[in-house]
């Protein structure tokens, strides 16, 4: 009996020993669960903090859309960058956003903006009002304008860190946008889409910092200087990049280098760097041998045009000029100046500098067509021998030159 009951109280000890293991089992499996569901929640808070947003923008008598990234380490408190991203001829939005820049915003902690283009009326696809198509009177500077007031007014934004870059006819509009609003913009970079040559004449911004990226393969934009559209002509990808450097004011020779040629996809990359421009701008050409009408990205290629639009991006922001700049450029253009201009057979100019000057003319590819030392008073340059078309006079003195636009017209 004796043993009876020991046993029944070892058996009752043994299942009270067993249950505790269990229920300790179970609250030790219970925590850790907890802690999971605690972990994954707040993941899935910073996820959710990541936020990709489709809105839309009342212009004038039409609603615009467009796509927005907020990266989940965003903070209200302190601006950042705004990084605008333009589709190209018949994209969108949604589909444009793949090109990785949401994906760098949230470790470089900026906001990525996709507006959408509208139909253009020509070509029956999406399309921006660029400079291209003459017949597109859309105001896409004015949507983007105000999409960027809208952002500004929603958001924590660096208004000296506002970019933008476009892809094809984005890149085209990229540009117009430099021309027509570069005193809200920090830089620009394209991607196969170069500057329109109607732009050329009416573009004053502030030196202006600027990438491009063009195939020398892509028969849609070709690389050369081209028609576009069968409508009008565009610069070429070198013509861009000399004339932005020239607008820049920087050094007329530039340096290059090679990317290593590390994939076997046909393709291989130079880049071409104008240093020395007015206000701690650059300009550089990525020229992509071989490569057609495409962004290019890794790890399929040896350059993702992504990393490299935010990597140039990353080094600027929107500079005042410099009072040294401003007070030569000021004195420059009360004391050298060029007319007519328009001018068709002749350009008289006058100044009163004292001494000799160098006076050069160059085309928009940058080829020299004149050269000569030039009195300090007055001298009349015949224009007989060239077409018409935009030009560049440059006037030097000791260390220091000024370049303005001529336009020979016909």
């Amino acid at each position: 009996m004796k043993d009876t009951l020991l046993l029944n109280f070892h058996r009752t000890l043994a299942c009270k020993s067993y249950s505790f293991m269990l229920r300790f089992l179970h609250y030790i499996y219970s925590m850790k669960h907890t802690m999971l569901l605690a972990i994954f929640a707040a993941c899935s808070v910073i996820e959710l903090h990541a936020q990709s947003l489709s809105k839309t923008l009342t212009f004038g008598d039409t609603t615009r859309t467009y796509r927005i990234y907020i990266p989940a380490i965003y903070d209200s408190s302190q601006p950042v960058p705004l990084v605008m991203a333009l589709h190209g001829l018949g994209d969108n939005a949604n589909n444009f956003q793949g090109v990785g820049f949401n994906q760098i915003a949230n470790t470089q902690n900026f906001i990525a903006v996709y507006p959408n283009a509208l139909t253009d009326p020509l070509l029956g696809a999406s399309g921006w009002s660029a400079g291209v198509n003459p017949l597109n009177n859309i105001d896409d500077v004015g949507f983007l304008n105000a999409l960027l007031d809208t952002i500004q007014r929603e958001y924590s934004v660096d208004t000296n860190r506002i970019f933008v870059c476009g892809f094809s006819l984005g890149g085209f509009m990229t540009h117009r946008l430099a021309c027509e609003s570069g005193e809200r913009i920090a830089a620009i970079a394209s991607v196969a889409g170069t500057m329109p040559a109607p732009l050329v004449s009416a573009c004053v911004p502030n030196a202006m910092p600027v990438l491009h990226i063009h195939g020398t393969s892509d028969q849609t934009i070709p690389y050369d200087f081209g028609v576009i559209f069968f409508v009008v002509t565009n610069l070429g990808a070198d013509s861009t990049a000399h004339y932005w450097a020239t607008h820049n004011g920087c050094n007329a020779s530039f340096t290059s280098d090679s990317f290593p040629n590390t994939k076997n996809d046909g393709l291989t990359f130079e880049k071409f760097s104008y240093s020395g421009c007015s206000d701690s701008s650059e300009v550089i050409l990525i020229k992509a041998n071989g490569m057609p009408h495409t962004w290019p990205y890794t790890p399929a290629n040896d350059i993702d045009a992504t990393e490299e639009i935010w990597d140039f991006f990353s080094r600027h922001q929107k500079v005042i000029p410099s009072d040294t700049t401003n007070t030569f450029i000021q004195e420059m253009n009360l004391r050298f100046s060029f007319l007519p201009n328009p001018a068709s057979e002749f350009v008289q100019i006058t100044s009163d500098l004292n001494g000799k000057m160098e006076l050069t003319l160059r085309d928009i590819t940058g080829k020299q067509l004149y050269q000569n030392t030039i009195p300090s008073d007055s001298y009349s340059l015949s224009l007989n021998n060239y077409q018409s078309g935009v030009y560049f006079l440059t006037l030097s003195t000791g260390e220091t030159r000024i370049t303005k636009k001529l336009i020979i017209s016909r």
